[in-house]
């Protein structure tokens, strides 16, 4: 029983059956982990599943994420709801263009954001990582030459 083997604060008997639908699954985990402050996910991570973040994690302070799949709109959702993130890495994100930082109002930004790494490697990069310094966050650019 996942409650047993991460120690949650609630007791729950439900038991996980990861062949289930993933977005399903990480619902449930996420529901009991609502006071997780740091995450990591790979390439595996989904627009569905960042949303999911964005619902049930909303006290993160620091999210990594290295996946293709990730596309602005999802990112947003985490952005607008996990007021407390102090720190984003989203190098590896092939998909990810930096729009949504522009989309977001100054008042609904998420004041805790103090360093944001990511690997944008459109038109975008340099008005990004312009838009982000001037609201006071270290932000890093990483562009990679993917044919090395």
């Amino acid at each position: 029983i996942l409650n047993k083997q991460f120690d949650l604060q609630e007791e729950s008997e439900e038991e996980f059956d990861f062949d289930n639908e993933p977005t399903e699954v990480f619902g449930k985990i996420f529901y009991y982990m609502k006071n997780l402050k740091e995450i990591n996910f790979g390439n595996f991570l989904t627009n569905e599943i960042c949303q999911l973040i964005s619902v049930y994690l909303k006290k993160l302070e620091k999210i990594t994420i290295s996946s293709n799949y990730i596309t602005d709109v999802a990112f947003k959702q985490v952005l607008l709801n996990c007021k407390e993130l102090k720190e984003i890495d989203l190098r590896g994100c092939d998909r990810f263009l930096g729009d949504c930082f522009f989309e977001i109002k100054d008042n609904e930004f998420p004041k805790s954001l103090v360093k944001a790494k990511f690997s944008v490697q459109s038109y975008n990069f340099y008005h990004v990582t312009n838009l982000l310094i001037k609201k006071g966050i270290k932000a890093e650019n990483y562009i990679t030459n993917k044919n090395n």
